[in-house]
C-alpha cells in the first residue's frame, strides 16, 4: 500500500506542472521571427539528475536517494540510457548501475509538450554482494522548453538472488 501511495503521490506531482505553455519563439537581431524550435527532437543527448525512492518489500534496502543518467535518443522514439543511483539501505548504501532501451511517444497536448515512456534496462545492485537484476517501468515527461523536462517514473526490478524492488523516481532533464 505504501508504494502505491508514493507511485500516485508521485505521478500527481508530475502533472501538476502540466499547465504551463512552451515560451514562444525569439526574435533574431534582424527582428524576424526564427521557426519554433521542436520540443522532441530527432536526435538528442540528455543528463537526468533525480531523486528516489526504492522499495525492496522489505525494510533491508529500502530508502530515499538519488542518481545521474545520460540518456542518448538516436530515433525521436528509441534511446539508449546509462545510469547509477544510490540509495538508503538496512545497512549500507545501496548501489544500482543500469543500462536500458527507452521508447518514448511525444505529443503536444493544448500547448502543453508530453512524452510518455517505457523502459527496459539491465544492471547490477550492490550492498552486501553484488546482484544482477532486470528492471521494466515507464515514465511521463513533461518538456517544459526543448532543453529543460521535468519526468516521473516508476520501474520494478527483478534481481537475482535477493528481494525484487520498486523504484520510483523524479527529476529534472537537461537536453543538448
Amino acid at each position: 500500500m505504501k508504494t502505491l501511495t508514493t507511485v500516485v503521490l508521485a505521478t500527481l506531482a508530475a502533472h501538476s506542472f502540466a499547465g504551463q505553455e512552451i515560451a514562444p519563439p525569439s526574435a533574431s537581431s534582424k527582428g524576424v521571427v526564427d521557426p519554433a524550435e521542436p520540443a522532441f527532437g530527432e536526435v538528442e543527448l540528455q543528463v537526468d539528475a533525480y531523486g528516489t525512492y526504492v522499495d525492496a518489500g522489505s525494510s533491508d534496502g529500502d530508502g530515499f536517494g538519488g542518481g545521474l543518467a545520460i540518456d542518448y535518443f538516436f530515433h525521436r522514439n528509441f534511446g539508449l540510457s546509462l545510469d547509477t543511483n544510490a540509495s538508503e539501505g538496512d545497512s549500507d548504501t545501496v548501489w544500482q548501475h543500469s543500462v536500458g532501451l527507452i521508447g518514448r511517444y511525444p505529443f503536444e497536448l493544448n500547448g502543453v509538450f508530453l512524452s510518455p515512456y517505457l523502459k527496459i534496462a539491465g544492471g547490477i545492485q550492490s550492498q552486501d554482494g553484488t546482484d544482477a537484476f532486470l528492471a521494466l517501468g515507464g515514465g511521463l515527461e513533461w518538456r517544459v522548453n526543448p532543453h529543460l523536462g521535468l519526468f516521473t517514473e516508476a520501474t520494478y526490478g527483478f534481481v537475482q538472488d535477493d528481494a525484487d524492488f520498486v523504484n520510483i523516481r523524479a527529476g529534472v532533464r537537461f537536453v543538448f
